[in-house]
């Protein structure tokens, strides 16, 4: 008996000269097709990649379809565009400023809870809270908030 040899009874599974696929009992796939540059890897409930040190996705776009969890830090070197809302349940933390806008549809920005500010100025419209007067209607102006 020879094993791997093709025949009517046990025909290849690719047809194509220029792809190399294998397939398995459990109807797992790994297609490869050197005349397209295109690794294909279907029909599988897992896939595990270990590395001792780095693993590189080199590429210019990633498409991730389905839910991402990362257990480590995540670092990231570049602009973060993010098109849907972004929910942060620990503390969120900033460097270098903050900058945006109230968004589509009249859309505001609402904090609930204490803020605490400190080492600036707080203001709003041009007027600053902590050094802000009011007209007195005694004559000249009401002193600052204390």
């Amino acid at each position: 008996m020879l094993l791997g040899l093709y025949s009517d009874q046990r025909p290849a599974p690719s047809h194509s000269p220029d792809e190399h696929l294998r397939v398995y009992p459990d109807g797992a796939r790994i297609l490869y097709n050197h005349a397209a540059g295109a690794l294909s890897v279907s029909g599988i409930q897992t896939a595990t990649v270990q590395a001792a040190v780095l693993v590189t996705v080199s590429c210019p776009e990633t498409v991730i379809t389905g839910n991402v969890t990362i257990l480590g830090r995540l670092t990231v070197l570049g602009d973060v565009i993010a098109r849907a809302k972004a929910t942060v349940s620990g503390l969120f933390s900033y460097l270098a400023g903050m900058a945006g806008s109230g968004g589509a549809g009249g859309a505001s920005t609402t904090i609930s809870g204490n803020i605490n500010h400190s080492g600036g100025a707080l203001s709003s419209n041009g007027v600053t809270l902590h050094s802000h007067t009011h007209p007195d209607p005694h004559g000249g102006n009401t002193e600052p908030p204390r």
